[in-house]
């Protein structure tokens, strides 16, 4: 799919999230995954909406178990994009 036709998708599912019509960990399971995506526009589009709903939801409490899965996608993520230990132990 062309970076526009994802985009729109993208904001198609964020007017969904904003109308209460879907979870809120479900998109965001979504988007992380969408993360490792290389279109730059769309990765900056989902980081800025997947931080400003987080700290929508947590304005008024704390929602835990959405957190989690906010905390767990995160190191996921991280730890899928980065280098295995033994090639930055060669490099150096």
């Amino acid at each position: 799919m062309c970076s526009t036709a994802f985009q729109a998708f993208c904001k198609a599912l964020i007017v969904l999230r904003n109308k209460n019509l879907m979870p809120a960990a479900t998109l965001l399971e979504l988007f992380f995954g969408l993360l490792r995506c290389q279109d730059k526009l769309l990765r900056k589009t989902l980081y800025n909406y997947i931080i400003q709903d987080v700290k929508n939801i947590n304005a008024k409490h704390k929602n835990m178990k959405l957190n989690a899965v906010g905390i767990f996608q995160v190191q996921f993520v991280t730890f899928v994009s980065l280098p295995p230990v033994t090639q930055m132990l060669t490099t150096c």
